[in-house]
């Protein structure tokens, strides 16, 4: 048998491994690795042990139930009875892997017939997989989301940057991320890229324009060395700080890879700002995001300095009414100029904001909201509830103190949101220190 379930080869186990054999295993298999040098590896290790655990409680489960007695009824004398058996059990494992491998069948036509980003496609596939007879069993289904999880958080292939947008919001990871995680490693990996992809989505359709010619530039230049701009290296490294989970689901890692050399070849060069490591979440340094000068600003100043020289050398040979006559911007130069001083400007309203506090934004907001729990009465509470809040934050971004000033009907879901704000920590350093929030939840019946 073990040599059809691979989490035990992964593990080093043989199929009579009980659940602390396996969490031996684990951590035996564990110090072989180096999470940061091998996250993929890591990720792999992780996600064979917590199958094992399920499978082992699956393999328990079995077993107390062929051992407990099934009653026989005893025949009246000269009548034949028939011979009783014990009902079948279905192997979730097995029920999930039925429905995952139609699933991968179906979704590498996709990719063959050019149909991999068409999201109406992948939700038509997603759909008739979970409406598959061997998904009724719960345990399976969850299974197969597991399988869907995992297979994102692996790396990238083609049509994975549909899939994620599709899954997300099939499966509701995207409002309730207790659902996505519970699958360990590969589950937490997925929620920072959804938050991430809705930070993204929340953004400017001018600064959304910026990051997909961005994206498109690593696909069509997996290896940029020589090749990319200063100013896309420069951008790629700043963004990475902020996107690398969603990135590293919808873009191939290896490219990322030869993207962050470059990138950080590019910054060592020039001595402007020291490299980030590829992978670094923003929690992993603190939370703390930080500005620095871009390639723009940079050509600004240049500029700037170059005239104010060449206007130094000219002034002792200039007649005293010298006029220069106007040269003829074209239309190129006339946006590079509006694009400098639109980043400036942005540059001030940021230096102005950091000291008077940043408001949350809507996707923190929206955070906030997927981590709500509750869980109305029935037939109890009907239509809309709405529920506002004082919030207080310390210079850390943490709550301390949440004050009602507008309650619900519903005293259950007022306490509900107040716990989730008491205990989130969506909130960056530097957000304003004081805010108002709402929220609303439609109670069903009217």
């Amino acid at each position: 048998m073990r040599d059809t379930l691979p989490f035990l080869i992964r593990l080093g186990l043989d199929a009579d491994a009980d659940a602390k054999t396996i969490r031996r295993a684990y951590a035996r298999e564990l110090k072989r690795i180096d999470q940061r040098a091998d996250p993929e590896g890591f990720q792999e290790l992780r996600q064979a042990y917590e199958v094992a655990l399920h499978w082992q409680a699956h393999q328990e489960f079995v077993r107390d139930d062929a051992a407990s007695p099934i009653p026989v009824e005893v025949a009246e004398p000269g009548l034949a009875s028939e011979p009783v058996t014990a009902p079948a059990l279905d192997d979730p494992y097995r029920l999930a892997d039925q429905a995952f491998t139609q699933f991968q069948v179906r979704t590498q036509v996709l990719v063959a017939n050019n149909e991999s980003r068409l999201q109406s496609r992948w939700r038509e596939v997603l759909r008739e997989s979970l409406e598959q007879e061997c998904l009724l069993n719960l345990t399976a289904r969850t299974i197969f989301e597991a399988r869907i999880v995992h297979l994102l958080a692996t790396g990238w292939k083609p049509g994975h940057e549909t899939l994620f947008v599709v899954a997300s919001e099939m499966l509701d990871w995207a409002r309730d991320s207790r659902r996505i995680l519970q699958f360990g490693e590969s589950g937490a990996m997925v929620d920072r890229a959804i938050d991430q992809w809705k930070l993204y989505e929340s953004m400017s359709a001018n600064a959304m324009g910026t990051v997909k010619q961005l994206i498109q530039a690593i696909r069509n230049t997996p290896n940029p060395q020589g090749v990319a701009a200063s100013d896309d290296l420069r951008l790629f490294h700043q963004l990475t700080d902020r996107f690398y989970s969603w990135f590293s689901i919808i873009i191939d890692r290896e490219s990322l890879q030869k993207w962050h050399e470059a990138a950080q070849a590019e910054i060592q060069r020039s001595g402007t700002a020291a490299a980030v490591p590829l992978g670094k979440a923003p929690a992993e340094s603190g939370g703390k995001s930080s500005w620095s000068w871009s390639g723009w600003q940079i050509t600004f100043l240049i500029l700037l300095l170059v005239k104010g020289c060449a206007a130094l050398l000219t002034s002792n040979s200039a007649p005293p009414n010298y006029m220069p006559a106007p040269t003829q911007q074209t239309a190129h130069e006339n946006a590079v100029r509006e694009a400098i001083l639109e980043e400036l400007q942005a540059s001030k309203d940021l230096a102005m904001a950091t000291q008077t506090g940043m408001p949350p934004t809507d996707a923190q907001i929206e955070a906030v909201r997927r981590q709500i729990f509750y869980v109305p009465e029935p037939n109890q509470v009907f239509g809309a509830l709405k529920v506002s809040f004082d919030v207080e934050l310390d210079s850390g971004g943490k709550v301390v103190n949440v004050t009602r000033t507008q309650g619900s009907r519903d005293q259950a879901y007022d306490e509900a949101v107040a716990r989730t704000l008491k205990h989130t920590n969506v909130f960056p350093p530097g957000t304003q220190r004081k805010f108002s929030v709402s929220y609303s939840y439609k109670a069903g019946g009217l």
